[in-house]
């Protein structure tokens, strides 16, 4: 683990197995040790305010909310995410995410996948806070969340879009990728049951896109980093497949040669010497003879009005 303060000049590193975080204030020249976090944290993802460089975050596995204001220097409890007075239980990863722009706004998942429970998973739910941790805001439509990520605001919104992986709006009782653009108010699926990709496994995360409303990436169980877009979004090459309205064929009887492709493509037959022998404009329902052509085998290649490759073929006239 190894976390940078909001200006990039404050280093905090802990190995994978351990619980001692170590502190640089000079780029890793010389290091110092980070006190206040105990075994509760040891497993927590540290992570810094994007707006005050002198905060850093932990959420312990026992739900409480640890903060640092001197640069990491030093942690102590600032606040608790559960109340089990009120049964307000907490049964995290130790996950927290911050929202660029906004100081002290952090956003926890509540649950974790357990096969030992009925479901395999527990329903706390989703909390999240204003105030750097001090108090939390639980969704009571969200019945589980195990992850959480951030992402640029729909158009209009006035705040950002919300991730998670988990079950939210009351509609389905499925986990998946649900998102939220009005703050956790309202949620829709945006993945369906063929594309679970089996959930965001051990790096269990969700992150949307700061650039790219819509956008958002999954870590996955052994099937590396997978991203989701809006079907009219054209990020990465990602959008909607559209059919042709043709069906593509080529077919020879006697001297003739039957082609349905898209209007204004060419038929470029080409002979065992690599000679081309005939080009031709073709389009739906086109017949091109090969009269005058010798017997024998030729190479044939259909190619769109865009130049794209739509067939190559070898073909026999006798």
């Amino acid at each position: 683990l190894v976390v940078l303060s909001g200006d990039g000049k404050v280093f905090l590193h802990r190995f994978e197995n351990g619980t001692d975080v170590y502190r640089s204030e000079d780029g890793g020249k010389t290091w110092g040790t980070a006190t206040g976090l105990d075994g509760q944290a040891s497993g927590a993802r540290i992570v810094c305010d994007p707006v005050n460089p002198d905060v850093f975050y932990v959420l312990d596995m026992q739900g409480n909310l640890k903060r640092s204001t001197d640069k990491g220097a030093t942690f102590e409890t600032y606040g608790s995410i559960k109340d089990e007075s009120n049964s307000l239980y907490y049964n995290g990863g130790g996950l927290i995410r911050t929202v660029p722009g906004r100081e002290g706004h952090l956003w926890a998942p509540l649950d974790q996948s357990q096969t030992w429970l009925a479901k395999g998973y527990s329903e706390n739910g989703l909390a999240s806070s204003e105030d750097g941790g001090k108090t939390w805001t639980r969704y009571s439509n969200v019945s589980t969340a195990i992850a959480v990520g951030i992402g640029k605001a729909k158009d209009g919104a006035d705040y950002e879009t919300i991730y998670i992986w988990g079950i939210a709006g009351g509609s389905s009782n499925t986990l998946g990728i649900y998102r939220s653009t009005d703050k956790g108010t309202t949620w829709e699926r945006i993945n369906d049951d063929k594309h679970q990709f089996g959930g965001p496994g051990n790096g269990n995360f969700v992150a949307g896109d700061m650039n790219t409303f819509g956008v958002v990436y999954m870590s996955t169980v052994g099937r590396g980093l997978v991203v989701g877009a809006p079907e009219s979004s054209n990020f990465l090459g990602i959008q909607k497949v559209v059919q042709p309205t043709y069906s593509l064929s080529l077919r020879v009887v006697s001297r003739n040669l039957f082609v349905n492709a898209p209007e204004n493509s060419r038929l470029i037959l080409v002979n065992s010497k690599g000679r081309t022998v005939l080009i031709s404009q073709i389009g739906s329902n086109s017949n091109v003879s090969l009269k005058g052509l010798p017997a024998g085998n030729l190479f044939a290649r259909v190619i769109s009005k865009s130049g794209k490759v739509l067939l190559n073929r070898n073909i026999s006239i006798r």
